[in-house]
């Protein structure tokens, strides 16, 4: 048995046609280098058929390297239709930087959960940044998956958002921490959504107020 590389995570593309789907969807949400870096990682004990191959990477599998290269050559050869370019979809889901960083087991697969659902379904979608957070007035609609560590200036802005006629849609317990993951009394959007942890009578469970 080779000595494996690999940990449990996402699933890389496998086929040819998982692989063209892949950077497919690149080229059409403006070409993005960052969907092919996969390619770039290392065969590993799945597709090495040695011990020296183990650090041969991954677009070196002769089953997947014509289309591979396909794609990235036309990306090349094409470079004026990406240069400058920007995505103008009203969508976004949010990526925050704390909750990557603080949260990450349960923020980042909320967050590739979301996106992935909408490439799914073929509705383009932007990510707004954490840092970021002024291009807010940009969108008509927010998607704030499971991101649970949020600043109260981050909810202000999602707050702002919806009194300006932004639709806001909030997944699992977005805001229930603070940017430094110390757990706030209530949801930190509790105004905004109207979802809090207590019922009127003060019991703690997951309650939509009225109005």
């Amino acid at each position: 048995l080779l000595p494996g590389v690999w940990l449990p995570g996402p699933v890389l593309p496998d086929t040819p046609d998982q692989i063209a789907l892949n950077l497919g969807e690149s080229l059409a949400y403006g070409g993005h280098v960052t969907a092919g870096i996969w390619a770039l990682r290392m065969k590993g004990r799945k597709y090495a058929a040695s011990a020296e191959q183990l650090s041969d990477p991954y677009f070196s599998r002769p089953e997947i390297k014509e289309r591979w290269t396909g794609y990235n050559s036309f990306m090349l050869e094409n470079e004026k239709l990406y240069a400058g370019s920007k995505l103008t979809s009203p969508l976004a889901v949010y990526h925050s930087e704390k909750s990557m960083a603080y949260d990450f087991s349960t923020a980042y697969p909320a967050f590739i959960n979301a996106t992935q659902g909408l490439l799914q379904n073929q509705l383009p979608y932007d990510i707004l940044f954490s840092q970021d957070i002024e291009r807010l007035d940009g969108f008509n609609t927010l998607l704030v998956c499971s991101q649970r560590c949020l600043s109260q200036s981050e909810i202000d802005s999602f707050g702002a958002f919806v009194k300006r006629g932004g639709t806001l849609i909030v997944t699992g317990e977005s805001g229930l921490f603070d940017l430094n993951r110390r757990e706030r009394p209530d949801y930190g959007m509790a105004e905004v959504t109207g979802a809090s942890l207590f019922d009127i009578n003060g019991k703690k469970g997951l309650v939509k107020k009225s109005g």
